[in-house]
């Protein structure tokens, strides 16, 4: 970097004032203004839900029918027993369209535990406890739980709240009922495959 020196000055007499040689009306040029801070974009999880292409039965009972039409009423074509797979051709409502080999019909959307999600290990039960329509209640709900929750988006757009970890049968039904009894969680919890959520969102 150069460096610079001060050096004094004084006109002489045949040597006008600098200062006088300055227009009186100049101003100074204008401030560039202020460059503020940009704070990042507040948002919340992504609401994607991608199609559902593929699956495999996955119903309480242990077995799921396979109705003629999307009706719960509807004959049964055949009953499929879980783990089987099936592809999915579409959906009415809340039933899938789907095949099983030759046969196709159809199913309720909790029946099949699909592909395309992240719901969690096939065959391991959640234990919802509440649900919200908007990802901030959701998120407040968590956050300020004194046991370790998550929340999942669920195909109908809303925000299952479960507990943070997934059991097999038996081990869900005892802990939901003992929970329940000592008022850890509401007395409307239930343990469900959560066949109809679609990924965990982040509530930390």
């Amino acid at each position: 970097m150069a460096k610079y020196k001060v050096v004094t000055f004084s006109p002489s007499a045949d040597q006008p004032d600098v200062a006088s040689q300055v227009p009186p009306n100049t101003q100074p040029p204008p401030s560039a203004p202020p460059v503020l801070a940009s704070q990042p974009p507040t948002t919340g999880p992504s609401l994607f839900i991608p199609d559902a292409r593929s699956g495999r039965i996955g119903h309480p009972r242990g077995a799921a029918p396979l109705k003629a039409l999307p009706e719960a009423k509807s004959e049964n074509v055949a009953i499929i027993r879980n783990g089987v797979a099936v592809a999915i051709l579409g959906n009415t409502g809340r039933c899938y369209n789907v095949q099983v080999g030759n046969k196709v019909g159809y199913m309720h959307d909790t029946w099949i535990h699909v592909d395309q999600y992240d719901s969690g290990p096939f065959g391991k039960r959640h234990i919802q406890v509440k649900s919200f329509g908007d990802y901030a209640a959701a998120e407040a709900y968590v956050r300020s739980s004194s046991i370790p929750l998550s929340a999942y988006l669920a195909t109908n757009g809303w925000f299952a709240i479960t507990l943070d970890s997934t059991f097999d049968e038996r081990m869900a039904k005892n802990l939901a009922n003992e929970m329940k009894a000592r008022g850890a969680i509401p007395a409307d919890a239930y343990p469900t495959f959560g066949n109809n959520y679609v990924r965990k969102v982040s509530c930390q």
